[in-house]
């Protein structure tokens, strides 16, 4: 499931995720981060896009939501780049 695959990978990387009942999407925050913050690091380290929590509210400033709508050659691809930055 891409859902369980990229709760791994955001969790291997220090964020903590919550997945919502019935969604397609994961939500994801780091160490009190804005959400600007993790976009610009994700997308420079790993050539990833995400989208910044705060498009959904100030409530959700600190977070960001994860789409697992990608095919899972995309989805394998981010997993060989995080694995490659973490060893």
């Amino acid at each position: 499931c891409r859902l369980s695959v990229l709760t791994d990978l955001f969790e291997m990387l220090g964020f903590s995720v919550i997945i919502p009942k019935g969604a397609f999407y994961l939500w994801a925050g780091k160490d009190e981060l804005n959400c600007w913050d993790i976009v610009s690091e994700l997308a420079d380290e790993f050539g990833v896009l995400v989208t910044p929590g705060d498009f959904f509210g100030s409530n959700c400033s600190n977070n960001i939501r994860i789409a697992a709508v990608q095919p899972e050659s995309v989805i394998t691809l981010l997993k060989d780049r995080i694995h490659t930055h973490l060893s």
